[in-house]
C-alpha cells in the first residue's frame, strides 16, 4: 500500500511505551503531540524483541583484549552472553523494517541497544579502558541502511539538528515515491535543487549529469527497440557505465566481454 506520509522507525519507549529495562519510558511529548501529526511512527524495541521482557535485567555493551573491534552484549550483572541473540533478532527485525519502508529512525541516546553514538561499551574483565560507541542495533542499521537518515532523541532537542533530520526524511520519503520515470526524477531534481546546492554544488551538478546520462542511455535503447541500432551500441554504453561506477558483479559478466575484441564480430551486428 502507498505511504501518505513519511514513516518513522522509532525507539518504542520515546512513544511512552513501557519498554525500557524498569518497565518506564522516556516519553518525548514533541515526538507524540507535535511530530505525529505529519508522520507515521514504526515503534521498535530490540530488547524486547529479543524476548528480554520488561522490567529485565539491564544490558550492555563489552569488548574483548583478543579482539577490540567486535563489540558484544551481555546482562550488566549476570553476564549472560545477548550477542549472538541480537544478532538473530535484527535480521528478523531488518526484514519486517525493509517490508514497511522506514523513511527514517529516531533512537534513544546512550541505550546500549539504540544509541547512535556516545555509548558506555566496557572490556570484558571491567578494567580496561572505556570505549564510547554505537549501541549494537544501531550499529546494524547504519551497516544495513547507510542511506536512511537517523537521529538520536538527544540530538532531536536541538532545532537545527531537529530540523535537518525531518528534511532529510521528507527528501527520502519523496524519493521513495517516484514512479521510475526519468520525468519524476527530473521533477524530483528540480524541486530539490536549491536544497541539493546548499548541500554541495559539486553533487548537484553531478546528479544533473546522471540524469542527462541516463536520458541518453534510454534515447540508444529506444533506437534499439525501433531497429534503428544494432545491439552491440546499447551493450558497449551499458558496458561503459558499469565500468565507470565499478559495478564489479556486472564487470564478471561474459555478457558484455564475450570474446577478444581484436576480433571486430560487433562491427557485423
Amino acid at each position: 500500500m502507498k505511504k501518505t506520509k513519511p514513516l518513522i522507525g522509532i525507539s518504542g519507549c520515546l512513544l511512552g511505551q513501557a519498554v525500557r529495562y524498569n518497565k518506564g519510558n522516556t516519553h518525548d511529548k514533541w515526538i507524540t503531540n507535535e511530530l505525529s501529526k505529519y508522520v507515521d511512527f514504526y515503534p521498535i524495541c530490540p530488547e524486547v524483541e529479543m524476548g528480554l521482557g520488561t522490567p529485565r535485567e539491564e544490558i550492555h555493551l563489552y569488548y574483548t583484549e583478543q579482539d577490540k573491534k567486535e563489540i558484544k552484549l551481555r546482562s550488566k550483572f549476570t553476564r549472560k552472553e545477548l550477542t549472538s541473540l541480537a544478532n538473530e533478532t535484527y535480521e528478523k527485525m531488518n526484514k519486517k523494517s525493509d517490508e514497511a519502508q522506514i523513511d527514517g529512525y529516531i533512537l534513544m541516546k546512550k541505550s546500549p541497544s539504540c544509541g547512535l553514538g556516545n555509548v558506555k561499551t566496557v572490556s570484558e574483565d571491567e578494567k580496561g579502558n572505556v570505549k564510547l560507541l554505537p549501541g549494537l542495533y544501531a550499529n546494524n542499521l547504519e551497516r544495513r541502511y547507510p542511506d536512511i537518515p537517523k537521529q538520536d532523541s538527544g540530538r532531536m532537542k536541538n532545532d537545527l539538528l531537529r530540523e535537518q533530520f525531518i528534511q532529510t526524511v521528507y527528501a527520502h520519503y519523496r524519493f521513495s515515491q517516484l514512479d521510475g520515470s526519468m520525468k519524476s526524477l527530473r521533477d524530483f531534481q528540480k524541486k530539490y535543487k536549491y536544497i541539493l546546492m546548499e548541500h554541495s554544488q559539486n553533487k548537484m551538478r553531478q546528479l544533473g549529469g546522471m540524469a542527462a546520462n541516463l536520458e541518453n542511455l534510454l534515447a540508444v535503447l529506444r533506437d534499439y527497440k525501433a531497429g534503428l541500432s544494432g545491439y552491440m551500441i546499447p551493450v558497449n554504453l551499458i558496458s561503459f557505465f558499469i565500468k565507470k561506477n565499478k559495478v564489479e558483479y556486472l564487470m564478471e559478466q561474459y555478457y558484455f566481454d564475450p570474446y577478444p575484441k581484436e576480433l571486430k564480430l560487433s562491427k557485423v551486428l
